[in-house]
């Protein structure tokens, strides 16, 4: 197809780079209403930061081994010396990590070498979850694609295919016996047996599991979805997958354009497995129901689906279910289709019962990550926070593993134990937020010197005139207003924790920015806080038996019929 000129716009679902001898590329594709789109950004540089005073010391160092070049950039560093940086460029991101670590063995520090580059291209263009797209479009392989286009920020509400994806398996030969796929428009079970007529019109035998693995992947690229979504999709059915095809020696390849599955393992205590299927969200229930501070006391399958949809799974023994598959793969697999089939759909209930596909979207949307990044608060901390430091003129470190400084947690009332009838519960609306807003409790403010500034805690004090936090904790609020005004419950939830989760980036080591100084002036503050409301509470004749972090409990001493009145005349006050 000729190429033509035109702008779009799409959500960001999976992005990717690629090291070649050519140099280093950013892929990203996108869902748009003309469908997917895939575009790239081909001869990217790989950056990382030095202060200038070390790069006498670093040419020598890398000069030996790479290959690169540094230039002067308007930018200093983030730290109390306030030095002006140095930019250092490298073809790809294998060799900044290796420049990283060689830098490191020298002790010279380094600045955000620990960013990825599909990221920054995203984060200094403002970029976050959608995107609009300007530039020469081809249609290659059944998708649009663009080199090199303009992209800016943009507002777009996306419609997503989603799939549900589960699969069964034997636990005597370790091989697949059924894979099942369940979405508003199509039901589809491959089973592993006989081929022969089915009275389902979902199921289709097949006579081996290489044939099957490999209809599965051909139907599954015609039906080219935007979002698979499972239970422990990424470490039990997309891996059990991947590690078949690799013994049947086939190309796992379920992504768009029929690209490979890659994968990242990472061992912290547990080991967690990330999968890109490249131009697919995975979204895992498990792990977005617990990003959405759902909490039950199992997260298997059965038990969630008992308590949110009052149903649950169709074996007769959940806890000896595996014996109970093989025995039906045996015995009767029209039987096995249908539980197989079921387990999709009650995935798929619970996604739509929660809003979770909503939930995600909104999420990306606001802090710039990809849609199945789990955990990600700090991460998402540096997306909102970067590119508006730049734009102060810093840039900022990297990671300090060495430095871990505690700071108190949320102050805790002497209690008044006992039984009581009319008592109120006085709760501040997020009281860490407004802390960092009105303190303005932010690193930049710490460090900038001069000025008026605001008192803290151990210390520190905030520049009334220069922050970052506190406008973002604006923006952020008003979102969650407008939210709330528009019945948007996804996007509230999605606000409400990203701005929650901030006080806690701020506390954590794993922060760049961390200083027990910044957490220490929200947490004392708030511990200042609930002390004078106690007092406040307590000057109007009331008592307080009890109070945590950011509420009171207060006892009313009241006629039946006056507490509710009571309680606002009390909120009101304070």
């Amino acid at each position: 197809m000729k190429s033509e000129s035109t702008t779009l716009q799409g959500l960001i679902l999976t992005r990717q780079w690629r090291d070649s001898v050519s140099g280093q590329s950013l892929v990203y594709w996108l869902a748009t209403n003309e469908g997917p789109v895939r575009i790239e950004f081909p001869g990217q540089e790989s950056v990382f930061f030095i202060p200038a005073s070390s790069i006498a010391r670093a040419e020598p160092v890398l000069a030996a081994q790479l290959k690169w070049r540094s230039a002067p950039v308007e930018l200093r560093c983030f730290s109390e010396t306030d030095e002006p940086a140095i930019a250092c460029y490298f073809s790809n991101q294998r060799d900044l990590g290796l420049a990283r670590a060689l830098l490191h063995n020298h002790h010279i520090p380094t600045y955000e070498a620990d960013i990825r580059p599909t990221d920054r291209y995203l984060m200094e263009r403002f970029v976050q979850g959608t995107v609009e797209v300007s530039g020469d479009f081809n249609f290659a392989e059944g998708y649009l694609t663009a080199e090199n286009p303009k992209i800016r920020k943009a507002s777009y509400e996306p419609r997503l295919s989603v799939v549900s994806l589960d699969i069964e398996t034997s636990i005597s030969n370790g091989n697949i016996l059924s894979i099942a796929v369940d979405s508003d428009d199509v039901r589809k079970v491959f089973m592993l047996g006989k081929t022969r007529p089915s009275s389902l019109p979902y199921l289709e035998f097949i006579d081996d599991e290489t044939t099957l693995l490999r209809r599965f992947m051909t139907w599954f690229a015609e039906l080219d979805p935007d979002v698979i979504i499972g239970w422990s999709i990424v470490a039990f059915d997309l891996k059990f997958l991947q590690d078949r095809a690799d013994t049947l020696g086939l190309e796992f390849d379920i992504g768009r354009g029929r690209s490979p599955v890659s994968w990242r393992f990472l061992d912290r205590g547990q080991q967690r497995v990330y999968a890109v299927v490249p131009g697919r969200v995975v979204l895992d229930g498990i792990e977005l129901l617990r990003t959405a501070t759902y909490s039950f006391e199992s997260f298997s399958l059965e038990n969630v689906s008992r308590e949110l949809l009052g149903r649950g799974k169709l074996v007769h023994d959940v806890d000896s279910r595996a014996v109970e598959i093989e025995d039906m793969h045996r015995t009767d697999q029209e039987s096995l289709a249908r539980y197989n089939l079921e387990d999709c759909t009650l995935v798929l209930d619970i996604f739509k019962h929660a809003g979770l596909i909503d939930f995600a979207i909104r999420r990306s949307c606001l802090t710039g990550l990809e849609m199945d990044r789990q955990g990600g608060s700090v991460a998402a901390f540096d997306f909102l926070y970067l590119p508006k430091l730049h734009r102060a003129g810093f840039v900022a470190p990297v990671v300090d593993q060495e430095t871990i400084v505690h700071s108190p947690g949320g102050y805790v009332l002497d209690s008044l134990p006992g039984l009581y009838r009319d008592v109120i519960v006085l709760d501040f609306k997020s009281l860490y937020p407004s802390i960092i807003r009105t303190f303005h409790v932010d690193p930049l403010a710490m460090i900038k010197p001069g000025g008026d500034r605001i008192p803290g805690f151990l210390e520190a004090s905030f520049s009334k005139n220069h922050h970052i936090l506190p406008g973002i904790i604006k923006e952020l609020w008003q979102a969650r207003d407008e939210a709330k005004k528009n019945s948007d419950a996804a996007g509230s939830q999605a606000i409400k924790i990203i701005m929650n989760s901030f006080y806690g980036v701020l506390g954590t080591p794993g922060c760049r920015f961390f200083d027990s100084r910044l957490a220490s002036s929200i947490t004392m503050r708030g511990h200042e806080i609930l002390q004078k409301t106690r007092d406040l509470i307590e000057d109007q004749g009331y008592t307080v038996i009890y109070g945590d972090t950011d509420s009171v409990f207060v006892l009313l001493d009241q006629v039946e019929g006056e507490v509710k009145t009571a309680g606002s005349r009390l909120a009101e006050y304070l």
